[in-house]
């Protein structure tokens, strides 16, 4: 299982204090440690898995509200 990195908790702080709701995505493709969602607060994650780049434009449509999964 893999924590995420000194850089990503650094951001993840700076994020969260600026902002009332933050998702995660996860563009992973193993297991990881998801403790960090309460820790820091995270109020949502959407778990793209490696979705290459078709992928990234349909995480972008959901995200945006043009469409509903």
């Amino acid at each position: 299982m893999r924590n995420i990195t000194i850089n990503h908790k650094n951001r993840t702080i700076v994020i969260t204090k600026a902002f009332d709701k933050t998702i995660v995505l996860l563009n992973v493709g193993n297991i990881i440690d998801m403790s960090f969602v309460t820790k820091y607060n995270i109020k949502g994650v959407l778990y793209i898995w490696q979705a290459g780049m078709i992928g990234g434009i349909s995480v972008a449509r959901v995200m945006s509200g043009k469409v509903n999964p």
